[in-house]
């Protein structure tokens, strides 16, 4: 997995598909008509949940600063609650 999320990183459809191809990920029928669809697919899932997870740590700096995190403090469903 490390080396298909270098690969899908550095925008290189050759070398994302040949991560891809390497026995230790178990993926198959993955070919090379399709490499530069593979890049452009894995590239975008990766930037929308590097997104998600940067609007996810907003939330939670935005909780600690501007709630009464203190009487809060005690209920933790309430933290979990706030951020499901």
């Amino acid at each position: 997995m490390i080396a298909i999320n270098d690969a899908v990183e550095h925008q290189v459809a050759s070398s994302t598909l040949e991560a891809l191809r390497n026995p230790s990920a178990h993926l198959v029928e993955v070919t090379s008509d399709h490499a530069e669809d593979y890049q452009s697919a894995l590239y975008q899932a990766k930037s929308t949940k590097a997104a998600q997870a940067l609007a996810k740590v907003c939330r939670i700096v935005n909780f600690l600063l501007y709630s009464d995190f203190n009487q809060e403090y005690n209920s933790l469903s309430l933290w979990w609650e706030y951020f499901k």
